[in-house]
């Protein structure tokens, strides 16, 4: 196993291995699902049991409005059986950042949640939109209505400002009934330049792993309840 903090083997004994997973996604979708692919071989050589990829991993967010609704439209079904694939190959849970058709409007920007069996364990549509300075993410997504069941894993970008953030979703969660509970994962995509920069945090909000500003991979052993 190789952790980022060998105190984490320590202090957290036999806790859930997670790995956030960065990269750079392009317009290339199956070069997107390669990365996604071979960067969770390589967390799960680490022993990572969660990967978390940041949001729109599928795709890049510097397209039109009308060319990021139809690769949700077209590669969307694609892009996620190959995730679940790739969940099952390597024996891990995946969090993925992916565009999710409207039936009547722009795409959602969604978080999937893939287990180790390939079978969808949870999803959540982003319901605050970053519409802020010179960034408007309602012009190419249209906002998630609810929230699902579940403890606190993952937030998207910008929701760790608001009061209640995105939750994904215990069943999720590897083990047997065990889950991430006071020390959670957190995968914001936060803006520098095209690309993004995640961020793995503790339940408070405060970070314990960033990958900084380039493709990296960040593995912590996290306690459960």
């Amino acid at each position: 196993m190789q952790l980022d903090d060998p105190t984490d083997k320590a202090d957290y004994g036999d806790g859930l291995v997670i790995t956030v997973a960065q990269f750079l996604s392009g317009t290339d979708v199956e070069k997107n699902l390669r990365r996604v692919e071979e960067l969770t071989a390589q967390a799960a050589g680490r022993g990572a049991e969660l990967v978390v990829f940041p949001e729109a991993s599928m795709y890049a967010w510097d397209v039109t409005a009308s060319e990021l609704a139809d690769a949700a439209r077209s590669y969307g079904p694609a892009f996620l059986e190959g995730v679940r694939a790739a969940a099952v190959r390597h024996g891990v849970t995946l969090v993925v950042g992916m565009f999710e058709p409207h039936p009547d409007d722009l795409p959602y920007n969604r978080m999937v949640v893939v287990g180790t069996d390939g079978s969808i364990r949870g999803s959540y549509d982003k319901l605050h939109l970053y519409d802020a300075f010179s960034w408007q993410e309602s012009d190419k997504i249209s906002p998630g209505t609810t929230y699902p069941d579940g403890s606190e894993l993952c937030v998207v970008q910008s929701e760790p400002v608001h009061p209640r953030p995105a939750q994904l979703l215990r069943p999720a969660l590897p083990g047997d009934g065990s889950r991430a509970g006071r020390e959670g994962c957190r995968c914001s995509r936060r803006q520098f330049g095209l690309g993004g920069r995640s961020v793995q945090g503790d339940a408070l909000g405060d970070a314990v792993a960033r990958p900084g500003d380039r493709e990296d991979l960040k593995t912590r052993r996290r306690r459960r309840l």
